[in-house]
């Protein structure tokens, strides 16, 4: 076959950029208003993935009414829905001065979640019945954006960067705001700017609820100005419904480790706005946002050095503790938990010993390793610090330093255990900056939220319920929490390096 000439070549390519052309045309036609055609028609469903109900409701009334609040339980398939609204608005778009802009309550969400949906939902679009070539990476498709044409792209807005999203004025406008709970005002005022011109301006805001304050917890309840939205609560049942046994399983698994009247629970399983569980100590948001933290950290490869491992012991029958070793960077970055069956009451201490010994020798034997010694963490403290780790012991039961006060200065504790839960809230508290990274482990959340009661007693100490108490209402003991409190604040807490001090009482500690 003859090579084409210049004019012939350049006359083959005219011909299939007008057949590309007239056909993208008729599909933005018949696409423009129905995001669940383009879903249904376009997309390459592979086996076992749907477009469940309350999906196809939020696609619709979007469209309808332009304004959107929706608020569910976690596993709703909210990323889902939200990378194809993305993509039915772009492509449907494309060729008009158009902008999508995404921003969510912490910029991992956007880099850990809600852009990979996005990317692989490229992959599965059926792009010749879409008549474009598929968008290349590195020029159309990026990391965190889109940019099909000169007129229009999708951004990824951090959600404390109002001024980016003031200007990113268009004829036509997405802005999608996913976990919409934690978004600053700032940054909701700076699309209510965008929204005031323009042909087209479409607002969804996606989240799973939080406490009963905030922007994304006034619309959603109808209050006073914010009647021109539209809201969908996609309830537990839905979800379970759609998403059958696995979903009912987790759902069952964390109302026995959380209880069905706390906020986790209402929160992330029925989809419920809920106040801080009554007296709690440390508040679900502050643990969330060291979380989201942590998922930050996590993107960028965990940098930092090991500083330590905090050591809560437990065995024996049923509902007892558990073997929990929080791993330690920096100063307040906890990497993982690694959580060890009950060991065998009769070489238990050996084996603790071991699964320590490990992650020091791995990471680094002289950092701090801080095992509580009552019971059986004694034995298990000695054996450490006998094979000359560097073991600081934490006795929960000794008395800290009269030095040792609360951030007020006013109030000292009762006892090790109450300093460690009170210096552990004002470490989370968001106004010290601490910045504290946690793991996303339901475990750990749980712990951390179940210390209901605080008292003063006449000498001006704070106290806190017992491990019993709170083994007696959630049917476990906090594991998580106490390997956790221990590391971040036990070595400010243990005064005297001598070990037997500890072990035999002898002093004041």
């Amino acid at each position: 076959m003859q090579p084409l000439s210049p004019r012939a070549r350049e006359a083959f390519f005219a011909e299939m950029f007008q057949k590309y052309n007239n056909k993208h045309a008729t599909f933005q036609r018949a696409y423009f208003y129905d995001p669940v055609g383009f879903m249904r028609d376009c997309i390459k469903w592979e086996e076992g993935q749907v477009l469940f109900p309350y999906q196809i409701d939020v696609a619709n009334r979007l469209v309808q009414n332009k304004r959107l609040a929706v608020r569910g339980p976690r596993g709703l398939g909210k990323s889902m829905i939200a990378a194809l609204l993305i993509w039915w608005y772009a492509l449907t778009r494309e060729g008009k001065n158009w902008k999508i802009v995404t921003s969510a309550g912490a910029w991992s969400q956007l880099t850990n979640y809600l852009w990979p949906e996005i990317h692989k939902w490229w992959f599965q679009i059926d792009w010749d019945k879409v008549g474009r070539p598929m968008p290349r990476t590195e020029k159309e498709l990026l990391t965190t954006g889109i940019k099909l044409d000169e007129k229009g792209q999708a951004i990824a807005a951090s959600p404390t960067d109002a001024k980016l999203i003031e200007g990113a004025h268009a004829d036509y406008n997405l802005y999608l705001f996913d976990e919409a709970k934690a978004i600053d005002i700032k940054v909701w005022d700076a699309v209510e700017g965008g929204m005031a011109t323009g042909i087209e301006k479409l607002f969804l805001a996606i989240s799973t609820p939080g406490e009963e304050i905030g922007r994304f917890y006034e619309i959603c309840t109808k209050q006073s100005g914010y009647e021109d939205w539209d809201t969908i609560h996609v309830t537990y049942q839905q979800c379970a419904e759609a998403r059958g046994e696995t979903y009912i399983k987790w759902a069952e698994d964390r109302k026995r480790q959380w209880g069905e009247q706390t906020q986790p629970y209402k929160n992330y399983v029925l989809g419920e706005f809920a106040q801080s569980d009554e007296g709690a100590i440390i508040p679900l948001g502050w643990i969330e946002m060291a979380v989201e933290r942590w998922k930050e950290w996590r993107n960028q490869g965990f940098p930092g050095e090991y500083t330590g491992l905090g050591v809560d012991v437990g065995l024996g029958g049923v509902g007892s503790d558990k073997i929990t070793m929080a791993v330690k960077y920096d100063e307040y970055k906890i990497k993982e938990i690694r959580a060890f069956a009950r060991a065998n009451p009769e070489v238990a201490t050996m084996e603790i010993v071991g699964h320590a010994k490990g992650i020091a020798d791995k990471l680094g034997r002289d950092k701090p390793i801080v095992p509580d010694i009552i019971g059986i963490g004694a034995g298990v403290g000695h054996r450490l610090a006998e094979l000359e780790y560097n073991v600081i012991p934490f006795n929960a039961g000794a008395k800290p330093g009269p030095k040792i006060k609360d951030q007020s200065g006013e109030y000292g504790f009762l006892n090790n255990r109450a300093a460690m839960w009170i210096m552990g809230r004002e470490i989370l508290d968001p106004e010290n900056k601490y910045d504290v990274c946690l793991p996303d482990i339901p475990e750990l959340i749980g712990d951390l939220t179940s210390l209901r009661k605080m008292t003063y007693t006449s000498q001006a100490l704070i106290k806190i319920e017992s491990k019993d108490d709170i083994r007696a209402r959630i049917g476990r003991s906090p594991d998580y929490a106490d390997a956790v409190l221990q590391i971040l604040t036990g070595i400010k807490l243990v005064r005297k390096p001598d070990f037997k001090t500890y072990v035999v009482g002898v002093g004041e500690v």
